[in-house]
């Protein structure tokens, strides 16, 4: 079937990339045996970005960015309604001011309404069959799409997967909006499993990576890195593109230090404790797919009060997220409650190991909980919330319900095992963006040629 498709077909696809390390990735996606009948367009419009579309001798679109023009089309002719225009910038609003900055919010809807223009002629003038992007909320990607969708033009989403060296490939969206998410509790039971094994192999793959894998550390030195850094920290850069995150190069480097110098000390764990995996302040899992608790202060105080409830010997430990290092301080909250033992640095195995249950808002934490067998609860909207599988709990009552459930080690094995079975091997693709190979990315690109072969998606 991929024969007749690589002589068959020839599809020109466009590769909306936003980061530095996307055109290279999609490069070894599409280079593999199975890739020569995709004709890529590379679409970049942030400095760094279109370095390395050109570092891979690829040509771009735009193909120039005038730096005074800025920014104001005729919302009259704008394919996206004003409802959609408001959905499109939520993301990031919120991430750049949480909603309390109206000029930003201005800024990030003219911005919207100018790649609207662009994407439309864009697809149109290119003769454009399929998008692919990489996540699903940002500004440049969530037009991108959206466009797409009008135009009845195919979209595949990239993300990183949630277990080790996986990717999600999906037609639908990546995390909550992934098609996954779709699949109710009925679907896993009748998943049949392989004879044993593959249990031991999922949990022992971290280790397993090759030197190929390792040899690809993207394709920028760190001084140019640091130049373009700097570059998309100017003032006037920002002006031009609103969406971009409004943290400072000082910050930046404080936390790419203190994550390398921090030392973990050996901290006795407590006999019994639930582990609270904290996660990043601005991601898009808590921003926009945690209507519940909209932070980490409100998900640790939901967390604490329900726990004391249920058990008050029973104690808390708290791992914070390694990029909000030098970004957020925790230590009105530490001073809040002394008794819960604070984490900058540890093995997350070892304290998934050793604790009694997972709480999560939704991310892959809980996962790799499931791989360990211990009792999961997720406070926020995830495709991992079937019932059976995990105890999600979108409110306070339900809470404190889920926890003397929890922290009774309960857990239904069966259903668990043929979730994450379907999950690693029927559903993630093999291949991690930023350290890959065209060797090592065969199964994405056997995945976005079986999407690129389906009928369009509405």
């Amino acid at each position: 079937m991929l024969k007749s498709f690589e002589k068959e077909i020839s599809m020109n696809v466009a590769f909306v990339c936003t980061g530095e390390f996307e055109p290279f990735f999609y490069e070894c996606v599409i280079k593999n045996n199975y890739g020569v009948g995709i004709n890529p367009f590379y679409v970049a419009f942030f400095a760094d970005t279109r370095a390395a579309v050109k570092k891979i001798k690829k040509e771009m679109y735009p193909k120039v960015i005038s730096f005074n023009q800025y920014l104001k089309k005729d919302y009259s002719d704008c394919l996206l309604e004003k409802e959609e225009l408001e959905d499109v910038v939520y993301y990031d609003s919120l991430r750049r001011s949480f909603g309390k900055n109206t000029e930003i919010k201005r800024q990030l809807i003219n911005k919207a309404v100018y790649y609207e223009y662009f994407f439309r002629k864009f697809y149109s003038d290119n003769h454009i069959e399929a998008v692919v992007v990489w996540n699903y909320f940002p500004v440049t990607v969530n037009v991108a799409w959206r466009v797409a969708k009008k135009l009845k033009i195919k979209t595949i989403f990239f993300e990183n997967g949630p277990l080790s060296n996986t990717l999600m490939i999906d037609s639908q969206g990546v995390n909550f909006q992934s098609s996954l998410a779709l699949r109710k509790k009925e679907f896993f039971e009748n998943q049949k499993l392989p004879p044993k094994g593959w249990k031991k192999y999922l949990q022992n793959y971290p280790q397993k990576r090759t030197e190929a894998y390792k040899k690809n550390r993207g394709i920028m030195n760190p001084l140019l890195k640091f130049y373009y850094a700097l570059l998309m920290r100017n003032k006037k850069y920002r002006r031009i593109f609103p969406e971009l995150t409004d943290d400072n190069i000082r910050k930046s480097l404080w936390k790419k230090m203190f994550s390398r110098i921090i030392i973990s000390k050996k901290i006795k764990l407590p006999k019994k404790f639930v582990f609270i995996p904290f996660q990043y302040s601005h991601d898009t899992q808590v921003l926009v797919n945690s209507p519940f608790v909209a932070n980490m202060e409100a998900f640790l105080d939901s967390c604490y009060s329900a726990l004391k409830e249920v058990d008050s010997c029973c104690r808390i430990v708290v791992k914070e997220h390694p990029d909000d290092f030098c970004r957020k301080s925790y230590k009105k909250l530490r001073k809040k409650y002394p008794d819960v033992v604070w984490l900058a640095k540890y093995d997350i195995q070892e304290l998934i190991r050793k604790s009694q249950a997972v709480i999560t808002i939704n991310s892959s934490v809980g996962i790799a909980a499931l791989v360990e067998e211990k009792p999961v609860i997720t406070l926020g909207k995830s495709f991992y919330n079937i019932d059976g599988v995990v105890y999600y709990s979108p409110n306070l009552p339900e809470l404190r319900k889920s926890m003397k459930k929890v922290l009774s080690g309960v857990i239904n094995k069966p259903l668990i095992n043929r979730f994450l079975y379907y999950l690693r091997f029927e559903y993630l693709a093999e291949g991690n963006p930023r350290y890959c190979t065209v060797e090592s990315l065969a199964g994405a690109c056997r995945k976005l040629e079986k999407i690129l072969m389906e009928k369009n998606n509405e």
